[in-house]
């Protein structure tokens, strides 16, 4: 049987290897695994191998009463599934504890709205004096009348752009 630190090491290097994910994803995959390590070895007294439903149910109502936010919970619960469908297909688990674990939705924030005066100061900024000033301030207007993302944005070529017809191609 491997210990944590070699079930981890050999985790990071699938992440890395085969989902092909982030530095970002793989420190936070590595933390939430790391809080559920600490919360099993302090309060369950247990081996990452012999987690139950009920373990896992009981360590998300644990990260409730610490106040964690319900999108921070479903990360780690995210994670957690992640990490035990990892050790089920390395034969290290049975089966996977947190296949159907609930969590609370993340709560949906609706956008900030910019005032006209706020607009108006906004669209003021770049000075259109110069190449750069008259660039930055069309790409505010465009970015504030189409809504098109930045990405969007920034990814136009001239070829999406109709001058004659005054349609940009996003």
């Amino acid at each position: 049987m491997l210990s944590v630190s070699e079930m981890m090491t050999d985790f990071n290097d699938y992440l890395l290897s085969v989902k092909k994910v982030s530095e970002n994803t793989l420190l936070s995959y590595r933390r939430d695994i790391n809080q559920f390590c600490e919360y099993v070895g302090s309060k369950l007294d247990r081996n990452l191998t012999d987690i139950t439903r009920d373990d896992v149910c009981k360590f998300v109502k644990a990260s409730k009463r610490k106040g964690k936010s319900p999108a921070t919970i479903s990360r780690s619960v995210a994670s957690l599934r992640c990490f035990y469908n990892f050790m089920l297909t390395k034969g290290y688990v049975s089966d996977n504890p947190v296949t159907d674990i609930p969590v609370e939705k993340k709560e949906k924030k609706l956008p900030e709205i910019l005032t006209s005066s706020e607009v108006d100061l906004l669209l003021e900024q770049p000075v259109a004096d110069s190449l750069k000033g008259y660039r930055d301030r069309a790409m505010l207007e465009i970015l504030y009348a189409t809504g098109m993302r930045v990405t969007e944005l920034i990814s136009l070529d001239i070829d999406d752009v109709n001058m004659a017809a005054g349609l940009i191609r996003c």
